[in-house]
């Protein structure tokens, strides 16, 4: 497997351990691209779904204003025909890269909900 800094173009994640934590632990080791960055695709809701909706699974990575490294992951891809409805996803979890924890959703039948 490459290099964990070859396989993520990420701002936030800067180490290697972060970028492995997410790579295994949420990614399954798959191939990821960057579809969407705060800093040069604005920080609104609108300007991120421009970027990820459609898009299939989708890891998102949030730095708090706290310093906390923290994010979400589904494979129900972001659309707009879907708004306002609770989807299943087994697979979702939420995520501190800090504390290297996964956590699962409570219910995987109401996992996921686009809000615009």
């Amino acid at each position: 497997m490459p290099e964990p800094q070859m396989l993520i173009d990420s701002l936030i994640l800067c180490s290697n351990s972060q970028k492995e934590f997410v790579i295994k632990e949420i990614a399954n080791s798959q191939e990821l691209s960057l579809l969407y960055r705060g800093t040069s695709d604005g920080f609104g809701a609108g300007d991120y779904h421009k970027k990820v909706d459609d898009q299939g699974a989708t890891i998102s990575v949030i730095e708090t204003t706290a310093g906390d490294i923290i994010g979400g992951f589904t494979t129900v891809p972001w659309t707009r025909s879907r708004h306002g409805e609770l989807l299943p996803d087994k697979q979702a979890c939420l995520f501190s890269v800090n504390h290297s924890q996964k956590m699962r959703v409570v219910n995987e039948k109401q996992a996921v909900t686009y809000h615009k």
